[in-house]
This record gives C-alpha cells, structure tokens and sequence, in this order.
C-alpha cells in the first residue's frame, strides 16, 4: 500500500500482483484504476468551459515531461495500515436546537420547516451538534433587512426553536447565511431581540458591508440592459431587499449606520465561512454567478460570484483552506455554494462547505 496526496486530499493506493496501482481509497472518494493499451479506447468527453472565457487545456502528460515523476518520494504502509482520516466528525461542544436563517429572494413567510432542500441542501443530515433543526422562511424577495417587520419574524423564530420566553435568545446554534446575517445583526442592533451566551453562531457569506453586485442590478436595471444571468441577484425593476444589498459606500447615511451596527454584532459570530472561487463547484448557477462577479468586481477582488471576501470576513482573521481545520473557512467555492445546497465537491480540502460545517462545532 501506497499513501499519497493528490489535489490536497489523502489516498492510499492498493497494489496489484503485477506491481500496478489498481485502487485509491480516499476519505470521501474511492477510485478503481484501469490500465489501456489502446489510446482509441478512451471513452469522449467535453472539456468544461466557462461562458466568456478560453477553453482549458488538457495536454497529455507522458513521462518524458516530468521524468523525476516516478520516483518521487512516497509513503509506503503495511498491508494493515492505512493513514486516513475519519469521514465524519463528532461534536465537540454541547448539543442545542439549530434554526437555519437565509438569505435575499424567498417568496413567503411561513413557520419553520425540518427540511429546505432548494437553498440548504440535507445539510440537516451532516449537523452533529444539532440537537433539532429549524429552516427560518421569511418574505425577502421584496421586504429589506433593515425592516422592523423582516427582524420580528427572525427574533419570533429564534426564540420558539430555542425555547425562550424572553426577548433573550439562548441555547440555540444559529446559522445565518448572505442577507440572513444582516437580519440577525440588525435585529440585535436595534434590540428586538438579544443573543445570550448560550447562542452560537456560525456566519456564512455574508454581505456585511454590502456588495457591489447590487449595485450592478441596479445599473443594469435603469440602463434596461437586464439578462437572465442577472436573476442571481435580482429582477428589474430592482426591490428594496436588492438595493437595501448595495456597497456600503454608497448607500443613504441611514442605511450606511445600520451596516456600521449590524458588523458590530456579527463580531461575535464563532465561525465564518467565505467563499472566494464564483465557478465553485460547478453547478448549474455557475456560470451565472460568474458573469455577475465579472460585472461586479472586474478589479480582481476576491470574491464569490456576489459577495467580495472583505465584505464577507469584516473583523475576522485566521481563516484556513481545510475544511477540517475547525477555525474560519476561506473556501473555493461561490455564493450559492456557501449554503450547502450543492454538498462539497471533490479534489480539494478548500471544495468541502459540508464538511466543514459538520466539524466546525
């Protein structure tokens, strides 16, 4: 047995009598290695492109390219031994109810539900440290986070999940992602409702001082130079809860003092996930998210698709590249993948928002 690191991930590879890798087994993926004589025998496949953007390369890799490849240093194990990883990770704090708070776009208030596939994938199947999980549904297709209306419901909600009968919030994990973290900090900020110190708080994509793709709608909008790639972050004509999403630097005086406050709340978050890759893991709103982030941050900010990672991370450091870490997560991935809603991807420990998540607490 062989063990090796490829893409940032470990593998241990099974030798075959013939002296051949024929098996990779790996923390999440397992590989069956098939050797071909005959080049015709590959099967065809399209090499993925991004609207906008060249095609990639995939030359032929031989020996004679990189001749130092084969004896490169390995590890070699005994036929018993085999260095991965654990698959799943346990809780390492208490156990608390878990309510789920997203972000701009949803059509409805209603009450709270067990399951949200449609923004937060199963994610409620990789919780470990969920004693029960809540998915929060309130109308912010048109209502803006700063509305007292939008940040009654939040603090209503929170306090049924976590079972109290003050305007204190306690024993609850709370998960805010994009807009949903303005409407808990704001809430805060104006004390509809408190965080005691039983709330833990885990932060994901969060506009915390705006983003430049609202403004984008924006423009687009009054131009009346609206796509269907722009339905990422908006229709036209553009709502408050879109505009009330605009840079912080150049929003109303009012508005701009509500940011001020609702980041002055998120302080106390105790992880913070970012992503900073807008194709992320290829699904079927990539390459939308991609021509909005050209649109938005064409100064090559890093950014998710919608949101830039200074907004994201405002007042917190430390974040890693491993979704194993247990600190805050710089990850490859876009906004939509910050919800899990798209699971983790393969080939790298900065693709695993799930795993992550499931290790984080």
């Amino acid at each position: 047995m062989l063990q090796l690191q490829f893409a940032g991930e470990k593998f241990v590879f099974c030798n075959s009598n013939t002296n051949q890798l024929t098996k990779a087994v790996g923390a999440d993926i397992d590989m069956t290695i098939e050797y071909l004589a005959d080049p015709t025998m590959l099967p065809d496949f399209t090499i993925p492109r991004v609207p906008g953007q060249s095609a990639l390369s995939c030359p032929v890799i031989t020996n004679a390219v990189f001749p130092n490849l084969l004896r490169s240093p390995t590890t070699t194990l005994s036929t018993h031994a085999a260095l991965l990883g654990p698959t799943t990770c346990r809780c390492k704090g208490r156990r608390k109810p878990c309510l789920f708070v997203h972000g701009v776009g949803n059509n409805e208030s209603s009450l709270p539900t067990r399951t949200f596939p449609e923004t937060w994938g199963s994610i409620q199947d990789h919780a470990p440290c969920c004693s029960s999980v809540a998915f929060a549904h309130y109308e912010s297709r048109a209502r803006g986070w700063t509305r007292r209306d939008v940040q009654v419901e939040f603090c209503t909600t929170a306090r049924h999940v976590s079972g109290s009968s003050t305007s204190s919030i306690d024993n609850l994990i709370l998960v805010t992602y994009s807009m949903g973290n303005l409407v808990a900090g704001g809430a805060v900020a104006n004390r509809t409702c408190t965080f005691g110190s039983g709330v833990t708080w885990v932060s994901l994509a969060g506009p915390m001082q705006g983003s430049n793709a609202s403004n984008v709608l924006e423009q687009k909008c009054a131009a009346g130079d609206w796509s269907p790639s722009l339905a990422v972050v908006g229709y036209c004509p553009a709502t408050e809860a879109y505009l009330q999403l605009k840079d912080q630097t150049t929003v109303s005086t009012d508005l701009y003092n509500a940011f001020q406050a609702a980041q002055s709340v998120r302080h106390r978050a105790n992880k913070v996930l970012c992503g900073i890759n807008a194709s992320g893991l290829g699904s079927a709103d990539a390459p939308a998210l991609v021509y909005v982030g050209s649109q938005a941050f064409s100064d090559g900010t890093l950014h998710d698709g919608v949101v830039d990672l200074d907004s994201c991370s405002f007042g917190f450091s430390k974040f890693a590249t491993d979704a194993m870490a247990g600190t805050n997560y710089k990850a490859s991935i876009n906004h939509f993948d910050a919800s899990f809603r798209n699971g983790d991807g393969w080939w790298g420990a900065d693709r695993k928002p799930v795993k992550w998540f499931e290790c984080a607490l």
